[in-house]
């Protein structure tokens, strides 16, 4: 048995979907404009970096220290609360012992 092989197909003519090509330009165009926007966001988000950096630098030195004393205060608010609590059960024994 001999076997028999077609010829390979050679295409005749280039096969152009207008309709597809005209989706793939406007899917092309929806691209760049999700890339523009983003590269917009981007720039906005920087700029609002640099702003608070800016900001930062404005600020006086003794912020830090402002804030550490009032730190120490809130924690001596804090221990002098704690203290009341222990004052108000011991009130609560001795109103219990006596009546």
């Amino acid at each position: 048995m001999t076997a028999i092989t077609a010829p390979p197909a050679h295409a005749q003519w280039t096969v152009y979907d207008p309709a597809n090509h005209i989706q793939n330009i406007y899917q092309a165009i929806r691209s760049l404009q999700e890339v523009n926007q983003q590269i917009q966001q981007l720039t906005h988000e920087i700029e609002m970096l640099e702003n608070m950096a800016r900001d930062l630098e404005n600020l006086p030195d003794s912020i830090a220290d402002d804030i550490l004393r009032r730190m120490r205060r809130i924690d001596d608010l804090m221990r002098e609360a704690e203290g009341i609590g222990y004052g108000v059960e011991e009130i609560e024994r001795d109103y219990e012992v006596i009546y």
